[in-house]
């Protein structure tokens, strides 16, 4: 289960990266971007660009969750 949730988060930091999104660090579980306001990136994009699965997990149920904030904090 681990190497599958590794392989699921590397794939959405690649899909992440392709969509112009800044990944400043991850762990775990999770993804921390940087998204100046005025971008037009949004939360939303970057979740539905994360669910993207890849072609070996076709099928597989597959969500993200996320919040903005001005500094990093454990939710």
């Amino acid at each position: 289960m681990q190497a599958v949730a590794r392989d699921l988060l590397a794939n959405s930091m690649m899909n992440l990266h392709r969509a112009g999104f800044r990944i400043n660090f991850h762990i775990h579980d999770e993804v921390i971007l940087e998204v100046a306001e005025n971008s037009g990136q949004t939360l939303e994009e970057a979740i539905a660009v994360m669910c993207r699965l890849p072609p070996w997990a076709h099928g597989l149920p597959l969500n993200a969750d996320g919040f903005e904030s001005h500094y990093y904090i454990k939710d």
